[in-house]
């Protein structure tokens, strides 16, 4: 797995984010914890931040909904803020 995120204002730039993702009960239920860098404006590493979570497919496996928690750590792994966030999700089909 991986993705990219930026604040919509730039306070901290952020490295793209690994991590892996599993399946856990049956073929609806997965988890999931990624992991990026972060650094202040001048490129000075600040840090990572940690998140983990759940995903649960829809009966169709159309749709999903999502619930996770983040933990940011400073440059010595100290924590410094958490938080949780909720994504749902549809499926979009592209024709050949």
């Amino acid at each position: 797995m991986s993705a990219w995120v930026q604040n919509a204002v730039i306070t901290v730039t952020r490295s793209a984010s690994h991590g892996l993702w599993q399946r856990d009960h049956g073929w609806r239920d997965y988890s999931f914890k990624f992991v990026h860098l972060r650094y202040d404006p001048s490129g000075y590493f600040a840090g990572q931040q940690v998140a983990t979570g759940t995903l649960a497919l829809s009966e169709s496996g159309n749709q999903f909904t999502a619930d996770s928690v983040n933990t940011v750590l400073d440059a010595e792994g100290n924590p410094q803020a958490s938080g949780c966030g909720n994504a749902v999700g549809t499926r979009v089909e592209m024709d050949p």
